[in-house]
């Protein structure tokens, strides 16, 4: 089974924590099944928070997301 190139990891503001966006982390050519995370990006998903909307943002806290009132 050929392996997966590229995994879903999500983005956040550097300067605020904010959640922007899902991003792509791409499969590393030097070390065998790893992945490079991008710089600003972790691999939870603010989907699994219980429901967030324009009044509540998920914002990065460590490898984690929160819950934050706007």
């Amino acid at each position: 089974m050929p392996q997966v190139k590229a995994k879903v990891c999500h983005a956040y503001n550097p300067a605020t924590g904010a959640y922007l966006q899902p991003t792509v982390a791409y499969l590393d050519p030097l070390t065998p099944g790893q992945y490079n995370l991008p710089a600003g990006a972790i691999w939870a998903d603010p989907n699994e928070l219980a429901a967030w909307d324009a009044t509540n943002w998920p914002y990065v806290n460590g490898s984690a997301w929160e819950l934050k009132a706007l």
